[in-house]
């Protein structure tokens, strides 16, 4: 009587875990079908049609100061302002700015404003912090509410001192 053994037989048998699988669009770390695509491509993107939905910017077409470039479009704005009102002096201030942003001040803010360029869809928000480099107590969160482009959040209204720091959001 003539015995056989596969090689997969033999490696259980060994003590090894065998596992065959094959690369599926979810096999990848959240791919989409087109990131799959490009993987089996060999990442080649040519004649992609989702590549038509992108915006295209000439770098040669700019202006040559280098601050016209944002970090981030859609027109937000946060100020942490020096007096207990939204004007006067700014302390820190950041623009455009994506998810998790930091902004800290040497010295502290009394009030905090948030600006949106359009109202719908998602809007930036600011969670305010008692030290720098937003460390200590989470002291106030600000948003924008309802259809308003602006916010103005005042300490006192909300039974804080002053603020050093503000985690910054957008869409997150």
């Amino acid at each position: 009587m003539k015995t056989t053994t596969s090689f997969a037989t033999l490696m259980v048998a060994l003590g090894f875990r065998v596992a065959f699988a094959t690369p599926t669009a979810a096999s990848g770390p959240g791919w989409t079908h087109d990131e799959y695509l490009e993987y089996l491509t060999l990442n080649d993107t040519t004649d992609w049609s989702g590549l038509s939905k992108l915006t295209y910017v000439n770098m040669a077409d700019l202006p040559t100061e280098p601050s016209v470039l944002s970090k981030r479009s859609g027109g937000n704005q946060f100020i942490g302002w020096e007096l207990d009102k939204c004007q006067d002096q700014s302390r820190f201030s950041d623009d455009n700015f994506g998810s998790g942003v930091c902004v800290t001040g040497s010295s502290p803010a009394y009030a905090g404003q948030l600006t949106r360029q359009k109202s719908g869809g998602v809007y930036p928000t600011a969670d305010w912090y008692a030290g720098q480099y937003c460390s200590g107590k989470k002291l106030h969160h600000h948003g924008i509410t309802g259809s308003n482009g602006c916010s103005c959040d005042t300490a006192s209204a909300y039974g804080v001192t002053n603020f050093y720091s503000a985690v910054l959001y957008q869409g997150c």
